[in-house]
C-alpha cells in the first residue's frame, strides 16, 4: 500500500505556488496567475486581478511547475494561455501578444519559438 501511495504521489503536479509576502505565506492557485516575468533580475508573478508578487523561483523552475497551461514566450515571460487575447505579426518574424491584462512591457514570442507557440496555442 505504501509503495502505491509513493508511486501516485510522484506523479502529482503542483496546483499552486507559495509566495512569501511581507510576514505572510500566500498560496496562489495556478489558475489565478496570468504571467510571470523578469524585471531587474527579480521574477514577478502577475495575477489576473492585477496583484503582483515577487517569486523566489527561477523561470526554468516555474516552467517545470506550470507545464501545460503556460508557455515561455522568450527569456522574460512565461504566459498563461487564458491571458492571451490574440497574437499578431511583429518585427523580424516574431509574434506580439495582446493579453487580457496589461503587462509591464510588450510581450513577444521569439522568432525561434513561433511555430512551437502556435502548435501549443492550437492543441493545448
Amino acid at each position: 500500500m505504501e509503495k502505491l501511495y509513493a508511486m501516485l504521489s510522484k506523479d502529482k503536479k503542483p496546483v499552486s505556488i507559495l509566495v512569501f509576502h511581507r510576514d505572510r505565506i500566500i498560496s496562489v492557485s495556478l489558475d489565478k496567475i496570468a504571467l510571470f516575468y523578469v524585471e531587474e533580475q527579480i521574477i514577478w508573478m502577475l495575477l489576473f486581478d492585477g496583484t503582483k508578487y515577487a517569486v523566489d523561483k527561477t523561470m526554468e523552475g516555474l516552467e517545470e511547475i506550470c507545464t501545460d497551461s503556460f508557455f515561455r514566450t522568450n527569456r522574460q515571460y512565461l504566459i498563461n494561455r487564458k491571458a492571451i487575447a490574440e497574437a499578431y505579426k511583429y518585427f523580424n518574424r516574431q509574434l506580439a501578444l495582446k493579453l487580457t491584462i496589461e503587462p509591464p512591457h510588450k510581450v513577444t514570442v521569439s522568432r525561434y519559438r513561433v511555430s512551437e507557440f502556435l502548435e501549443w496555442l492550437t492543441y493545448r
